[in-house]
């Protein structure tokens, strides 16, 4: 075990717990997290070195089809009794397997100084990323929290989910909320990028912003007309039904049409006969 790989081990084990190698806190300086290792701390089954789901993990690893280890990851990383960490599956991103070692001689695995960020979520030891608030993402929308940087707490951080960038997207194109698709933009950082790029005054909508909702938010349909209602049989034979009663009488209202327009056919009348007289003097003073 060499001077890179040792850290990640220890060489002291309890012999009367499970000497199943279980992966162990993550280092994020690597440029894909490398795990320590320890022992595990359930009590062994009887007449065995591992407990119980130990064999477990064991016995998925056979049953892959690689009873030596030597191609999948698995659950199961061998033993901690075992130095020189034969016992360790090829592919385990735990330090000194088979990958580790390549990856590191390839440069497909690099070290860095400083290490990648915690997610909230972690950083806090919660269960779950806490979000972001709706209404702070109100205000954003509005221009009165400019300080939200929406690309980090989307991202790395998980404290604004896909939805939530949807619905700000759904809000700036004037549609409701709760869509599941949004045409192009199937990405956070696109659709990071478009609320930043909409929310600048004058911008032009993208004609491939396209709205879809699940069925359950989809407008109901129009429920079909109820059928006709016949009369109750036996019901008296001049007996008025519900359609009589909306009968409306169009005789007064024409009569009183026809009055309005016999008098605009006078007050017509009228101006025909001044407009002859005046076009008569016209004519009498140009002569």
């Amino acid at each position: 075990m060499n001077a890179l790989v040792a850290p990640y081990h220890s060489t002291e084990f309890d012999a009367s717990k499970c000497v199943g190698r279980r992966a162990g806190d993550e280092d994020r300086h690597w440029s894909t997290f490398v795990f320590s290792a320890h022992q595990c701390k359930n009590a062994p089954v009887s007449g065995s070195d591992i407990c119980e789901t130990c064999q477990r993990h064991l016995a998925a690893a056979v049953a892959v089809g690689d009873p030596l280890l030597v191609g999948e990851r698995h659950d199961w990383n061998g033993r901690v009794t075992d130095n020189n960490l034969d016992s360790l599956p090829r592919r385990s991103h735990i330090a000194g397997s088979v990958w580790f070692h390549e990856s590191t001689a390839s440069g497909k695995l690099i070290r860095r100084e400083e290490e990648t960020p915690r997610s909230a979520r972690k950083a806090a030891g919660l269960p779950r990323a806490p979000r972001v608030p709706d209404l702070e993402l109100t205000k954003f929308l509005r221009g009165d929290a400019p300080h939200l940087n929406i690309e980090e707490l989307s991202g790395a951080a998980r404290q604004i989910s896909g939805q939530q960038l949807r619905d700000m997207l759904c809000s700036l194109y004037g549609k409701a909320a709760g869509a599941e698709e949004i045409g192009k933009f199937t990405s956070k950082p696109k659709m990071c990028a478009e609320i930043r790029r909409m929310m600048v005054a004058g911008a032009v909508p993208d004609p491939r912003f396209r709205a879809v909702y699940p069925k359950e938010l989809a407008p109901a349909p129009a429920p079909a007309p109820a059928p006709a209602q016949l009369p109750p049989e036996g019901a008296a034979a001049g007996a008025a039904s519900p359609a009589e009663d909306l009968i409306v009488d169009f005789g007064a209202l024409l009569e009183e049409a026809e009055t309005r327009a016999a008098v605009a056919e006078e007050s017509l009348a009228a101006v025909k006969a001044e407009l002859a007289a005046l076009k008569a003097a016209v004519a009498a003073l140009i002569a």
